[in-house]
């Protein structure tokens, strides 16, 4: 992908885009719950999209009557985080806090147990993005 193609990602990310984190509660399989960076941008027409370089899924709703191009996983949402992020403007400040998300995740990743300083963490990086995107700075 070429500098203009992610500029003109990073400019429909930035009007358009959500980051979150998401916690899913524990189950059997899972019994400590899960946690997952979430990236999207859903839009009334969408381009084509570079699935193939960074992953996702693209899916109609019909509700809305929009398209959401959606990352399946953390290790994408932030592939493609890393790859607009110097052109952000908007969200550059909740990028910053999904990339320091991920160095925590990552440490999982590699069956390395968190500590209780990491989960700590990580919640509050939750918390720190939920309160940024309503327009409150912890």
């Amino acid at each position: 992908m070429n500098e203009n193609e992610i500029n003109y990602w990073a400019g429909l990310f930035d009007g358009e885009g959500y980051i979150g984190i998401i916690k899913k509660k524990p189950s059997k399989s899972n019994p400590y719950g899960q946690y997952i960076l979430q990236a999207s941008i859903t839009q009334k027409f969408m381009p084509e999209v570079p699935i193939e370089e960074f992953g996702g899924v693209v899916y109609q709703d019909i509700s809305s009557k929009t398209y959401k191009w959606m990352f399946n996983s953390t290790r994408s949402a932030l592939k493609f985080l890393k790859a607009i992020y110097p052109y952000l403007r908007v969200k550059k400040h909740q990028a910053e806090i999904a990339f320091e998300f991920g160095n925590i995740i990552q440490k999982s990743w590699r069956r390395t147990k968190l500590t209780q300083e990491d989960e700590a963490k990580r919640d509050e990086l939750m918390a720190q993005l939920k309160a940024l995107k309503r327009g409150k700075l912890l």
